[in-house]
Order: C-alpha cells, then sequence, then structure tokens
C-alpha cells in the first residue's frame, strides 16, 4: 500500500529468527463529546457547566483509549502472510448521573462515532537473522462522501479518526526445548 494521510506505518529492524514470536500493540484515541445537563424534574436540560457538591462539570471533548492487539505470532508466519488486526468500534454513548444531597443533580452523557480502521503487521527478511517488521494503521470510517475521515479538516473529521496511534511492539524468543 502507498503512504496516504489516513494511515500511518512503523518500521522497524529485529534481530530474530522466523521461529522468534512478536507481540504488537495499536493503541489508539478516539474523540469523545462531553454533555452536561441539569435536571429540571424528570427533564435533562443541557448546560455549558454544572457544579455539583464542589465539582464542576465542563461540556467539551475528550478522548478514549482504545487497542487492537496481535500476540504470539512468528515472524515465519509473518514474512509468508500479513496479519491483520480490525478495528470496529460501534457508536455508542454512556449517561454518569451526578447525585448530590438534594437527589439527582444532573448528568455527563458522553458520545463517539463509529470508527473502523486495520491494522497490518508484516516482517521481511532481509538476511540470515535480521527481519524488518512493519505495521501499517489506517482508518476506514466512511464520513459524507469521504472514504478517509482523516483527511477531512476540522472537528467533524476528528470524530471519525483514529487519533495518536502508537504501535508498541514485544520481541520474544522461543522457548529452548
Amino acid at each position: 500500500m502507498d503512504d496516504h494521510p489516513w494511515q500511518t506505518r512503523t518500521q522497524c529492524l529485529i534481530e530474530a529468527g522466523p521461529a522468534d514470536t512478536v507481540d504488537v500493540r495499536v493503541r489508539f484515541l478516539q474523540v469523545v463529546t462531553r454533555e452536561v445537563a441539569r435536571a429540571r424534574g424528570d427533564e435533562l436540560e443541557p448546560a455549558p457547566e454544572l457544579t455539583v457538591d464542589g465539582v464542576r462539570y465542563l461540556a467539551g471533548q475528550e478522548s478514549r483509549e482504545r487497542e487492537v492487539a496481535v500476540s504470539g505470532v512468528t515472524l515465519g508466519e509473518l514474512a509468508a502472510a500479513p496479519s491483520v488486526m480490525e478495528v470496529d468500534v460501534p457508536a455508542d454513548q454512556e449517561a454518569v448521573w451526578l447525585i448530590d444531597v438534594s437527589g439527582r443533580a444532573g448528568a455527563v452523557l458522553r458520545g463517539w462515532e463509529a470508527l473502523y480502521g486495520r491494522a497490518e503487521v508484516r516482517a521481511e527478511p532481509l538476511r540470515a537473522g535480521v527481519f524488518q517488521l512493519s505495521v501499517l494503521v489506517g482508518c476506514t470510517t466512511e464520513c459524507g462522501k469521504h472514504a478517509f475521515v482523516s483527511v477531512l479538516a476540522g472537528r467533524e473529521g476528528e470524530r471519525h479518526s483514529v487519533l495518536s496511534a502508537p504501535v508498541v511492539l514485544a520481541e520474544r524468543a522461543p522457548v529452548a526445548r
């Protein structure tokens, strides 16, 4: 695959044999919208902020850490065929009720958009005992007419994108028997 703005590639050299295994974790952040609502009887009324028992709650955005991983795959297997990890985070929301001494004071409402992507891990033998390990992470979420939303400008694109996707690699030598 060619490099594109909706993809990131991590590559490293590893001194190991084809029977050695690797663990690969791709961590990324997903934008979460945070709203604050004040209780008015049985209804919730949106508010820019709410203070409950001395704690101030503000509307805004935050992030939630997500992760995909593959463990125990040999470099020989990765040289023969890539290992693919699918990112599949459905849209959802949650409410945290804020209770004060008088009862229900309001709620913090968090919601996030669906997020889809994939991480592909490959190994290429360069010479005896040396492999190049490559991890390609791409966002495939569709947003309107745009196939890859991370090329969109502004906040709307961020809500549908993989943000800050570091790759964590660990190599394990085979157990001698």
